[in-house]
């Protein structure tokens, strides 16, 4: 069945690709240019593959697993319908030009928005109708399993704890509401969050999950903005635990010193709040 899921998943994760920095990417920077719909492909340089196998003492993936996708930028109402039809046994490239197949697709019906002022906080639904993403999805497969890969990259900036807590909880939910995690079974697919930036990412605790847990506390309860999203990454409640650990990859030849343009008010006489200048001055 790993297999058989697999395929349909790939095919489904190619039908939803509509982000066109991926495909330019693709081709500028590996030369790809067979038809994207093919079996056959490559969508990741052999090097970031043999990072992303892991340690030869730990490794996070099989020696002989195969890259049969990967992609840039992708958006997480994506990712919950290709693995929620996948698990349904729907092929979405099988669809694609039956237009009463998807209308009945298009007939599911939404989970309702939670109550509250700042969806930031408590919002976290599969589908969501916004551009949330990963910033590189991969998918690897074998001759015993799949393997989903969710990428989170960062340069010179460090790993936000919001957002990482945020992005944690989403793909639970969708990991979940699709189908590939239940509760008295194992999951149809194996994932792992892997962080990728130029230098380690400093936490103290070595577990992405308890990292993005340990949000700000408020002065008292009624301010506390982050109690559902610490409650959403509590054991208990994070049924996926996808984030468990920490697996870094190093970017490398990225540059050690990162310039950055910002604007500034200079005038001493202005009371508009409005910049008046531009500097360039090291990140």
């Amino acid at each position: 069945m790993a297999l058989d899921l697999t395929d349909i998943l790939v095919h489904n994760l190619k039908a939803l690709n509509a982000k066109e920095r991926d495909h330019l990417m693709r081709y500028a920077y590996l030369g790809v240019n067979t038809q994207y719909a093919a079996e056959a492909g490559k969508f990741l340089s052999d090097e970031f593959i043999e990072k992303l196998r892991g340690p030869d003492e730990d490794p996070w993936l099989d020696r002989d697993a195969k890259c049969v996708f990967a992609a840039m930028d992708y958006h997480l109402d994506w990712l919950f319908v290709a693995m929620k039809l996948a698990v349904e046994g729907t092929d979405l490239s099988v669809l694609a030009n039956d237009k009463q197949a998807l209308k009945n697709l298009s007939n599911l019906k939404l989970d309702q928005k939670p109550d509250g002022d700042d969806p930031l906080y408590h919002d976290f639904r599969p589908v969501m109708g916004n551009q949330e993403d990963l910033d590189l999805l991969a998918v690897f497969e074998d001759q015993a399993r799949a393997t989903v890969l969710f990428i989170e990259a960062k340069g010179s900036a460090a790993f936000d704890r919001v957002q990482l807590a945020r992005k944690l909880i989403r793909l639970d939910r969708i990991l979940v509401a699709s189908g590939v995690v239940a509760d008295g079974r194992e999951p149809l697919l194996q994932y792992r969050l892997i962080l990728a930036s130029p230098k380690e990412p400093g936490f103290k605790e070595k577990d992405c999950r308890r990292f993005a847990q340990d949000l700000p506390l408020a002065a008292s309860p009624e301010k506390d903005k982050f109690h559902q999203m610490r409650e959403l990454l509590s054991v208990d409640s994070h049924s996926s635990r996808v984030g468990d650990g920490l697996h870094h990859v190093l970017l490398d030849g990225f540059p050690t010193s990162v310039l950055m343009v910002t604007r500034e008010s200079y005038e001493e006489d202005s009371t508009t709040g409005e910049f008046t200048h531009w500097k360039v001055s090291k990140r």
